[in-house]
């Protein structure tokens, strides 16, 4: 498991990445963006609710594939210092939203990892997280300490 001061640490060998579309509608907006690591590419998905003031968070590998946890082998950090970066750009672009990763029970170690990763991200934009178990998974949201 990724610990909270390895993923510190390796938030400045992230890997680049590209804003490669973005789709609006009266409800909100979608950012698609994609990078390439060493033994995989990866796409992340950020839907933004206006409604409910949410930036959902989902990402998968180039073929659209959700389960892929332990398919970045030694890459892991990387992969996930690159998510991070992601996400803190597109909170920037709408701060004071609450942030949303979903992971399911079948994964248990991206289950762990989201709880890491929320927490460095809850530091980074001052915010605060909640865990939500459900049938399926776990939810993890980052409440900004503002909206509270």
């Amino acid at each position: 498991m990724i610990s909270f001061s390895q993923l510190t640490e390796s938030m400045n060998s992230s890997y680049p990445y590209h804003l490669n579309g973005t789709d609006k509608d009266l409800d909100g907006i979608s950012y698609e963006y994609s990078f390439e690591a060493k033994t995989i590419g990866i796409q992340l998905r950020a839907d933004i609710d206006y409604k409910r003031e949410m930036i959902g968070i989902l990402f998968m590998d180039d073929e659209y594939e959700e389960s892929i946890s332990g398919r970045a082998g030694t890459d892991a950090i990387r992969v996930f210092s690159t998510v991070g970066r992601i996400v803190e750009d597109v909170y920037k672009k709408h701060p004071g939203y609450m942030i949303q990763f979903s992971a399911s029970h079948k994964e248990p170690s991206r289950v762990r990892l989201y709880a890491t990763l929320a927490s460095r991200i809850a530091a980074k934009v001052d915010g605060l997280v909640t865990k939500v178990n459900k049938a399926f998974g776990v939810n993890y949201y980052i409440v900004p300490k503002s909206s509270r």
